[in-house]
């Protein structure tokens, strides 16, 4: 995908339709009152001040299609109201870029408010997630310099890593039978460990 933006989007105007194969979508400063549905391949960057208010109406950004290639940058993801993952939800076997980002204010009625992560593989670079984070069943994070304020709950056979500068204020790993959750530390901070007694997880700590 190229990095020049195909169109812009200045506050207030719906960019849903925009939201087609290859866009690079450019979002102006200012309150953009829609949740994001993408089921392709793309770029959103936010310019600053660019604040994604879904208004209570889902997922502030959903990520459903699998296969796809999807880059999030600049962006503060708030006022989502959803399932899973009020924020940010990924359910889609997809290759996800999140960079720069900022959530806040997003609510969830069975976990991860800021982010909900069921499947496909998430990459955050330089974010704050205010909300708390929920990775399950087959969901991959990996993680720099981005902070879990909210904190960070594993389920099933989530994997997340956690690099240089990744902190969180607690990790919460439980499994099921016959599936654990992988909690990789690689010079970041998992904050107090949580470990079912049941179903514990596997936290691991590389040089």
């Amino acid at each position: 995908m190229a990095d020049a933006c195909t169109i812009r989007i200045e506050a207030g105007e719906d960019p849903r339709p925009h939201l087609v194969e290859g866009a690079v979508l450019c979002m102006g400063p200012g309150r953009h009152p829609y949740a994001l549905f993408i089921e392709h391949s793309l770029s959103v960057k936010g310019e600053p001040g660019a604040i994604i208010d879904a208004g209570g109406a889902g997922s502030a950004v959903h990520i459903a299609g699998d296969g796809l290639t999807v880059r999030l940058t600049g962006l503060t993801l708030t006022r989502g109201r959803a399932e899973l993952g009020g924020g940010l939800r990924l359910d889609g076997d997809a290759d996800v870029l999140g960079q720069d980002l900022v959530i806040e204010g997003n609510q969830a009625t069975a976990g991860g408010a800021g982010l909900g992560q069921v499947r496909g593989r998430l990459s955050l670079k330089g974010c704050t997630l205010k909300d708390g984070a929920y990775v399950t069943t087959i969901g991959t994070l990996a993680c720099d310099g981005t902070t879990f304020e909210g904190g960070l709950s594993l389920r099933e056979d989530a994997q997340v890593t956690l690099g240089e500068g990744c902190v969180a204020s607690f990790s919460d790993l439980r499994g099921v039978p016959r599936r654990a959750p992988t909690l990789v530390i690689k010079g970041g901070d998992p904050g107090e460990l949580r470990q079912d007694k049941q179903h514990p997880g596997t936290v691991t700590r590389l040089p």
